[in-house]
């Protein structure tokens, strides 16, 4: 069985790689939307009618956060040299930094219940809404 702190470190450079991950989802649209013409990118002036993330896309994102938060509780075990759980939170909070609000609401809002869960398990996790 790997140790603590290997699977620490495991579950650090997962989330590091997929904050890459989630903000080339939340991205690629955006940069899609520059390159289409006006008058093609949009419906009206405020409405685009390329959307920002997908079903699909959210639907990956939903189980992201469901699956982060059990895997973070290996950081509240004792250690001699453990990574920060703190740098994992964050990293993980900015990877939904760059979603606008319906698409926020669509992936965090749906597991808010979660967040709370473990936010009153272990308050270091206050991190990622603040």
């Amino acid at each position: 069985p790997e140790s603590p702190i290997d699977l620490q470190s495991i579950i650090r450079s997962i989330v590091v790689g997929l904050k890459a991950v989630v903000w080339g989802i939340i991205n690629y649209r955006q940069q899609t939307e520059k390159e289409t013409p006006h008058d093609v990118a949009t419906k009206d002036d405020n409405t685009p009618s390329i959307p920002r993330v997908t079903t699909f896309e959210r639907e990956i994102l939903e189980k992201y956060i469901e699956n982060v938060f059990p895997c973070c509780e290996i950081f509240s075990l004792e250690t001699d040299s453990k990574p920060q759980q703190g740098d994992v939170l964050t990293y993980f909070a900015a990877s939904f930094a760059a979603l606008d609000g319906f698409n926020l609401r669509c992936t965090m809002g749906k597991k808010i219940d979660i967040l709370v869960e473990t936010i009153i398990k272990d308050p270091k996790v206050m991190v990622i809404p603040r």
